[in-house]
């Protein structure tokens, strides 16, 4: 259902222009500090799988880019209102 994301994949093997990846900025942590992992396997904070959690930093931008995608579907499972739309 939701898109995998390898952490074993080096930056550089994403096969894009080096100059896309350096233009493309990574974007902050989706943790707000509510770290309890559901039945789901997902944080109910931050919708990331321990995987992903312990994989963050390894990531290039893309792959974080891709781990917030997931996230965002995941939360959209729950029915639970993004941190955008109670701005």
């Amino acid at each position: 259902m939701f898109a995998a994301v390898d952490f074993n994949r080096p930056a550089a093997a994403t096969g894009q222009d080096p100059e896309y990846r350096m233009s493309v900025p990574a974007p902050n942590s989706p943790c707000i500090n509510v770290c309890n992992i559901g039945p789901r396997g997902w944080c109910s904070g931050c919708y990331r799988t321990l995987e992903e959690i312990a994989g963050w930093v390894r990531l290039d931008a893309a792959g974080q880019w891709a781990v917030l995608r997931a996230c965002e579907a995941r939360r959209t499972v729950t029915g639970q209102r993004s941190a955008v739309e109670d701005a």
